[in-house]
């Protein structure tokens, strides 16, 4: 049988943050999921046979990565051009259950293979724990999940009337 590309599974099994991040939205463009949260998707542009998914990620750790120099020049970019500490990974512009929309923000899952030996765990920053706050103050969801199958759920109840 031929391959159809990658798998969530197989996007994860690295147990990161990353990992968990790219096997969310595999999930969320798979088949199974247009199927049945056809509400997720905008109508295909012109030259797209399927609309794209509404769910986005924020790319709000630009200057995490590369040496010291490297990563303090591309955080003093982000910063420039509006990105803040604390915002959530994942937002879903989507309104459902008396909330305007849905942010997520993402951890890696304590329980995969790859981090229960080193008993990893991701932590919500203070910013994190207030952009939170504020945003349910102003009429949002929000959560903090646990790996990729933790937001897919998440996800499927807020998508559920």
């Amino acid at each position: 049988m031929k391959s159809t590309g990658p798998t969530p599974e197989s996007l994860s099994r690295s147990g990161s943050e990353f990992g968990e991040q790219s096997a969310l939205f595999c999930w969320l463009n798979s088949r199974e999921t247009r199927e049945r949260f056809p509400d997720l998707y905008n109508p295909p542009l012109d030259g797209e046979t399927v609309g794209r998914c509404k769910m986005f990620a924020n790319y709000n750790n630009a200057g995490n990565d590369g040496d010291k120099k490297t990563a303090a020049i591309r955080g003093g970019r982000a910063k420039q051009t509006g990105s803040k500490k604390g915002v959530a990974d994942i937002f879903l512009p989507l309104q459902r259950h008396g909330v305007a929309g849905l942010f997520l923000e993402l951890k890696i899952d304590p329980q995969h293979p790859e981090n229960l030996p080193k008993r990893k765990r991701g932590r919500l920053s203070p910013e994190q724990a207030a952009f939170g706050r504020q945003v349910i103050a102003d009429g949002y969801g929000w959560a903090m999940v646990e790996g990729w199958k933790a937001a897919a759920r998440i996800i499927e109840q807020y998508m559920t009337p």
